[in-house]
């Protein structure tokens, strides 16, 4: 991982070889980024689809996050540190404020060889000076 990116992610886990997988929760947000089958993606028994080269944007805070396919699945879980998502995706935490048991879909083709890159092209500082205030209200809610 890139110096610059590890004061704000955590880890690229790679899951692979199951069919089915639980997530440990991390008190933050998880991105998932779908490399090969198509699988389901369990928050709190609602079941979201997971398409090849899908990534989503997901609340682990402390909501159980299941996934499974019918075969084996390729998935990297990139974690976060505190309020890292918000650097590279603050135009989602709004929306995940208001629907925390609801993955959001973020982009399609991200390469797993390409995460520094793709994550170096992302990073913005925060515009709105109560950014992490955003994410402390999800860990309440």
């Amino acid at each position: 991982m890139h110096k610059r990116l590890e004061k704000y992610i955590e880890s690229y886990d790679e899951i692979q070889n199951y069919k089915t997988y639980e997530l440990i929760l991390n008190g933050g947000m998880i991105v998932l980024i779908n490399q090969e089958i198509n699988c389901e993606v369990i928050i709190e028994n609602n079941f979201y689809q997971l398409e090849s080269f899908q990534a989503i944007l997901i609340n682990a805070y402390e909501k159980s996050v299941h996934i499974q396919s019918s075969e084996k699945i390729n998935i990297t879980a990139i974690r976060f540190k505190g309020a890292g998502p918000s650097f590279f995706y603050e135009e989602y935490v709004d929306e995940l404020m208001h629907n925390q048991k609801e993955p959001i879909f973020i982009e399609n083709n991200i390469l797993i060889n390409e995460l520094n890159t793709y994550f170096q092209n992302r990073f913005k500082p925060s515009k709105l000076p109560f950014n992490i205030m955003k994410i402390i209200d999800l860990l309440d809610g």
